[in-house]
């Protein structure tokens, strides 16, 4: 009925209808019914184990992690509302570092932003307008870390209590979100299209040949930026041009 999933788990050493005859058993059982809890519980933390192996994620051996899940899959009768909690931890064990990605990254634009001016003053209201729009969309992408506070907690806000439908704490939902890195992404698309509007604007104000020494510079420079994404047409004296 699903070979797809019937495939994904014989490549991870457990048959898929076990599986399901183990959940079923377990469900049917109820949460008071130790012994088919614990082959339920044992079974999703061996299925997430083998998982995570395959991807070279699992925790070292003698971590805490590690002995953790050990003395969870030998245990003989555990508690299943301790099953979410672990799991958990799992999911948290190499996530951690997209808590601070929202900070890291709205800060490395504020810092480019910073060290433009401290290199040269804007020679203009555009190039003034150029580094603040890296500042402030830097500032505002610096701001979406506070979402991620409080991320000490547990990976699930009721993972002690959860028996099927765990719900994952605010900061973990927000850090394990697809939107991460693509939001970044958009971002410097952004900052590229403000740049290139900028440009459009400055040519149209400062034509060839006017505008003030520092202005005509800074076209000059623009269009040094803009060549450089070209085929090169002019040749050096005695250098052949490949166009």
């Amino acid at each position: 009925m699903f070979p797809n999933a019937a495939d994904a788990f014989a490549v991870l050493g457990l048959p898929f209808n076990d599986f399901i005859d183990i959940v079923n058993e377990g469900l049917k059982g109820g949460i008071s019914n130790t012994t088919s809890t614990t082959k339920v519980a044992k079974t999703f933390i061996y299925v997430g184990s083998i998982a995570a192996n395959e991807f070279d994620v699992f925790p070292e051996r003698g971590t805490p992690l590690y002995d953790q899940i050990d003395g969870f899959l030998s245990a003989t009768v555990v508690d299943p509302h301790a099953v979410y909690p672990l799991i958990g931890h799992f999911l948290s064990f190499r996530a951690g570092w997209a808590l601070y990605f929202w900070g890291t990254a709205g800060a490395t634009l504020v810092m480019l932003a910073i060290l433009s001016v401290m290199k040269q003053n804007p020679a203009d209201k555009y190039e003034f307008a150029s580094v603040m729009s890296r500042f402030l969309l830097g500032f505002i992408f610096m701001t979406f870390s506070a979402l991620t506070s409080h991320h000490e907690g547990e990976y699930y806000a009721n993972g002690n209590t959860a028996v099927l439908k765990p719900i994952p704490s605010k900061a973990w939902k927000v850090a394990s979100s697809t939107w991460v890195i693509p939001s970044f992404a958009i971002t410097l698309i952004v900052i590229n299209f403000i740049d290139i509007v900028l440009g459009y604007y400055a040519r149209k104000q400062y034509p060839p040949g006017k505008g003030t020494v520092v202005q005509q510079q800074l076209l000059s420079k623009l269009d040094s930026e803009e060549s450089d994404d070209k085929p090169w047409v002019g040749a050096a004296p005695g250098l052949v041009s490949p166009v």
